[in-house]
């Protein structure tokens, strides 16, 4: 990005070893733009910024309409993290997309049975079968409650690795639950259904706006 004007503030994110990907531009050849809305400053970007990038750098594409769906879709399909949603008018606003401003990001949340193994704590062990043996998959407190969790003792100490049902947002790579949520206990479900087929990745070059 050597060639961009001098007073050029863009926002990205890094995207593996040396990627990165634009989504936003806050000043352009020193012009404050913040205030523009959001198809504007993407309008700049694409114009004015794309054209003077270098290297493994990409300006993120955006989708309005009816091809947000097929976006969104594919980028399922491509086991992508999540993708963010804008508001057009929205003028920029730094930090993190949350609910209820004007742009929200939308997870790709996955679900999988685990083994309950151990209260280690702060929290409690979960583990998935990998073939014969017991797979370590991180630890799991969001979510549980007094009594999910009165229950979960007393089944521990009896001897019982119960299965649950939790939330998460991907398997890193090696092999633990992202930000993984207890949803409930599973006694419909047998240990071999605990299984490490269950863990999916993420591919963090696939970006959605």
């Amino acid at each position: 990005m050597a060639f961009l004007p001098v007073g050029t503030v863009v926002d990205g994110e890094p995207v593996g070893d040396d990627g990165f990907w634009l989504f936003d531009v806050l000043s352009l050849a020193g012009d404050d733009v913040r205030k523009l809305g959001y198809a504007e400053r993407w309008a700049l970007l694409w114009h004015e910024v794309e054209p003077a990038l270098s290297g493994p750098v990409r300006v993120l594409p955006v989708m309005e309409g009816e091809a947000k769906r097929a976006l969104c879709e594919a980028l399922q399909a491509a086991r992508a993290e999540g993708i963010v949603f804008k508001h057009r008018d929205a003028p920029y606003t730094a930090g993190r997309p949350s609910s209820g401003g004007p742009q929200r990001k939308h997870k790709f949340l996955r679900t999988a049975d685990v083994l309950v193994v151990e209260n280690a704590g702060n929290a409690y062990r979960m583990a998935v079968w990998d073939g014969r043996s017991l797979l370590d998959v991180g630890k799991v407190f969001a979510g549980t409650t007094n009594d999910s969790r009165r229950d979960l003792d007393a089944r521990l100490a009896a001897g019982e690795r119960p299965v649950a049902e939790v939330r998460y947002l991907y398997a890193t790579k090696d092999l633990q639950l992202f930000q993984p949520v207890f949803v409930r206990l599973r006694d419909d479900k047998a240990d071999a259904a605990c299984g490490r087929d269950q863990l999916v990745g993420t591919n963090r070059a696939v970006i959605g706006g």
